[in-house]
């Protein structure tokens, strides 16, 4: 899988959502810290007691696998994992965007769901990628005001088959102005580095019908966290 083809086709980002509760553990460094994002089979193995997985089910059969998206959440999973969690006592969540760098030849893709069809979709390769933007995904055609980086279906992914390490997170998106304020203020009381890392908030990041804005072209605005 060639970088070359990543950044032809404009990939700024990759997107991973978790419980903001997760951070502490994704961003420390400590011996019971994840240093990076881990797998669910790493999670399992580890027997973490902290990490909280997204998905405890993985339809697609591959738990040792870390789920991303392009350029925005899975917007229609995304809102299912917060309504689904609303009720917990820990309910704040968070998108990392990671820098599209971490792709390599061992880096699978999925132009769908990867639960589809129990995985059935999940392919390494240039051409398993470039499946991502095809005008017609399974059914689904392409709309003709689509931003060229932006999967036909939202519901696409890339699937690393390593731990992403912290450097390459390369941003937090909150849902809310406060949201954001108050975890910075978290994960400074607990040490956490933040000197490299873009903090941002976006309302629209956390709905689901902004699949649909992205489907008509639009971009969906961060707004930067000022100190």
């Amino acid at each position: 899988m060639n970088q070359e083809i990543v950044f032809k086709k404009g990939i700024t980002r990759l997107c991973h959502f978790t419980k903001s509760s997760n951070l502490p553990y994704i961003l420390g460094t400590g011996d019971e810290e994840a240093n990076g994002i881990i797998s669910n089979k790493a999670i399992r193995d580890s027997e973490c007691k902290f990490l909280k997985l997204n998905d405890i089910h993985r339809y697609d059969n591959r738990p040792e696998l870390i789920c991303l998206s392009v350029e925005y959440p899975n917007f229609f999973f995304f809102e299912k994992s917060i309504e689904k969690e609303k009720e917990s006592l820990l309910n704040d969540w968070v998108v990392l965007l990671i820098s599209p760098s971490i792709i390599n030849e061992e880096t699978y893709f999925c132009p769908v769901n990867a639960a589809k069809n129990r995985g059935a979709h999940i392919g390494k390769g240039s051409q398993k990628f470039m499946e991502l933007f095809n005008t017609e995904v399974l059914g689904l055609n392409r709309s003709v005001s689509m931003l060229p980086n932006i999967p036909t279906n939202n519901q696409a992914e890339v699937l690393s088959p390593d731990m992403i390490p912290k450097d390459k997170i390369i941003g937090l998106v909150f849902s809310s102005k406060k949201q954001a304020r108050d975890e910075v203020l978290r994960l400074k009381l607990c040490q956490i580095e933040l000197r490299n890392l873009k903090i941002y908030y976006s309302h629209e990041w956390f709905k689901r019908n902004s699949a649909y804005s992205i489907m008509q072209g639009k971009v969906l605005k961060l707004y930067e966290l000022e100190e």
